[in-house]
């Protein structure tokens, strides 16, 4: 069964069951990752997975809020 998605912009994403294989955003109606998803969505999911990646913070994509801080990297 397929999860919905709360996404940092504020939208709910839904599994796409007509192409099988991608989630569509109910509040624009977008494939996530496509290019036509609004750019002010695409920026918030990209701030993000940088925070993500630096080691900050992460978005929790099943509770629709930034999930706890991550722990430091093994190297600070």
């Amino acid at each position: 069964m397929h999860k919905t998605m709360y996404l940092p912009c504020g939208g709910e994403a839904n599994f796409d069951h007509s192409s099988g294989i991608s989630y569509r955003c109910e509040m624009c109606n977008a494939v996530l990752g496509s290019v036509g998803q609004p750019r002010s969505c695409r920026e918030e999911a990209d701030k993000w997975a940088a925070y993500e990646k630096a080691g900050m913070w992460s978005w929790d994509y099943d509770r629709g809020e930034p999930g706890e801080r991550r722990k430091q990297l093994a190297s600070e």
